[in-house]
C-alpha cells in the first residue's frame, strides 16, 4: 500500500514522503515537555548545524554531545514512543514541512504557538549566545531566539 502525507502509522502522522515513496518523515501525534513548551537551552557555542532536509537527527545529536543540558534536544533523543527510539528535533525545513503538510491541512494537533528546530541560527551580538529557529505556527514566519519557552515536536524517518 502506498503511503501519503497525513497517514497515521503506529500513532505517528507521516509528513513527507521521497519520490520513490518508501522513505520520509513522521512525526509524533503531540507535542511533547509540557502545555508551556521547553527552553532550548543552548548558551555560546561554536556549533555550525544545517537547516536542509534530512539533517535534524544529526543537528540534535551534535547539540546533545556537546550541550548535555539541551531539553528540547533531549527530550525528542531519550523518547521512547509506539516502539520507536530514534525522534530527533527537526531541522529548519523539516519543521516547515511540518507547518506546511500538517498543520496548514488541520492535521496534526499543532498549537498556534512557536516549535523550535534544531537548526541554529548563529550568534546573537547583543546576547553573545548561539540562537536557534523557530517557527510561529500561528502565522508561518521563522524566527530566531533563544530565552522563551517554545513546543516541541519530535520526527524521525522511516
Amino acid at each position: 500500500m502506498k503511503m501519503q502525507i497525513g497517514d497515521e502509522i503506529n500513532g505517528c502522522i507521516i509528513f513527507y514522503i521521497e519520490s520513490n515513496g518508501l522513505k520520509g518523515l513522521m512525526a509524533a501525534n503531540a507535542d511533547i515537555g509540557g502545555d508551556d513548551g521547553v527552553e532550548f537551552g543552548l548558551e555560546q557555542s561554536n556549533l555550525t548545524t544545517c537547516e536542509t532536509l534530512g539533517k535534524g537527527a544529526e543537528n540534535t545529536l551534535l547539540i546533545i554531545n556537546n550541550y548535555q543540558e539541551a531539553p528540547a534536544a533531549n527530550l525528542c533523543a531519550s523518547l521512547n514512543l509506539n516502539g520507536f527510539k530514534d525522534w530527533h528535533l527537526p531541522s529548519k525545513e523539516e519543521l516547515n514541512l511540518l507547518y506546511i503538510n500538517l498543520h496548514l491541512k488541520g492535521m496534526g494537533c499543532f498549537s498556534g504557538n512557536g516549535y523550535w528546530s534544531s537548526s541554529l541560527s548563529g550568534m546573537h551580538d547583543d546576547y553573545n549566545v548561539n540562537e536557534v529557529w523557530y517557527q510561529d505556527f500561528s502565522d508561518g514566519k521563522v524566527y530566531s531566539g533563544i530565552y522563551d519557552k517554545k513546543n516541541v515536536r519530535p520526527i524521525r524517518a522511516f
